[in-house]
């Protein structure tokens, strides 16, 4: 096998623990529920089965961000419409606890191209990990029904990158040493690069935007 056959299956490798681990909780959560209804039935009846329905719509919110965000959800061809996008960041951003507000200036009627918008939803995940305090992650889009740009920024208190991340944005960044947790960093550049999209990366005091061509 090539070194290049060889660093896809590994960024393969990795993306899917990261995915297996961040949802592992939430179905355990479900499973937990389950166990309570059947040991206890009528005395846990209403809190166990707010948990199931709770963890099981987070779960069913986190399969159908990660379809797209990963995914060949409707192929290269797909357009996805940017009131959907809103939809599926709002519900999967619930389960971390972080706000996401759109610039009011994004128009919902507009469509991205379905690359566009896997890396818009990456990016998202970016967001996510430069928010170890929680807080929000404002989301614009440049070029009204066309949109031509794309920033997407971290806000809350110690925002920043880990070393690890930082290491898997750069050019440099080799397959071999990334984690599960990195990956997902250096697949967000590789798309970037794919679409010509020119990701880059703007940090200070608390906040961390990252900012691409959608053009």
């Amino acid at each position: 096998m090539s070194t290049t056959g060889k660093d896809d299956t590994r960024l393969l490798e990795l993306l899917n623990s990261r995915l297996c681990h961040d949802l592992v909780g939430t179905v355990s959560a479900i499973n937990n529920g389950l166990e309570l209804l059947s040991e206890f039935g009528d005395q846990m009846d209403g809190e166990a089965g707010d948990l199931v329905m709770r963890s099981a719509a987070a779960a069913a919110h986190a399969l159908q961000f990660y379809r797209l965000a990963f995914g060949f959800a409707g192929g290269d061809d797909a357009m996805q419409p940017i009131h959907a996008l809103q939809e599926l960041t709002r519900n999967f951003l619930a389960r971390e606890k972080i706000e996401a507000n759109w610039d009011g200036n994004v128009v919902a009627e507009a469509a991205l191209p379905n690359r566009q918008a896997k890396l818009l939803l990456n990016t998202v995940l970016l967001a996510i990990e430069a928010l170890p305090r929680g807080g929000e992650i404002a989301i614009a889009l440049e070029g009204g029904d066309s949109p031509t740009a794309m920033r997407v920024a971290a806000n809350g208190q110690d925002a920043g990158l880990r070393p690890e991340i930082r290491s898997a944005l750069s050019a440099d960044a080799r397959v071999d040493e990334l984690t599960p947790r990195s990956a997902q960093a250096y697949y967000t550049v590789r798309l970037s690069s794919q679409i010509d999209a020119d990701l880059s990366i703007n940090s200070e005091q608390d906040r961390v935007e990252f900012a691409a061509k959608l053009g």
